[in-house]
């Protein structure tokens, strides 16, 4: 089960998100792909209104978690390589760090 949870997503460190196991670049490439979007959704909404680091990973998360929850490339290898939310939160926290520079969530 999915959950959104902004102080598991804060404590996954660089390192995590440098020395997890690639179970698929398929999923890789769709959550790349879900994080590109989510973020440039965000970035829209930055524009519109101030958002404070809690705020901005909330929405993250959220849109992020709703479009993966349901993606065929989730669910399939999810149950193949028996992936759970803490792998999937290391994968958003490695892309979240990629497309906007923020080391410091």
């Amino acid at each position: 089960m999915l959950t959104v949870n902004i102080s598991k997503f804060n404590e996954i460190s660089l390192e995590d998100t440098l020395n997890y196991t690639v179970h698929s670049q398929k999923l890789e490439g769709t959550i790349a792909t879900i994080t590109r979007y989510s973020l440039k959704c965000l970035n829209e909404k930055k524009d519109r209104q101030d958002l404070s680091e809690d705020e901005v990973v909330m929405f993250y998360l959220i849109k992020c978690l709703l479009s993966i929850s349901s993606n065929p490339v989730w669910i399939q290898n999810s149950n193949k390589h028996e992936l759970d939310e803490d792998y999937l939160y290391i994968v958003l926290k490695k892309y979240f760090y990629n497309y906007t520079n923020k080391f410091d969530i």
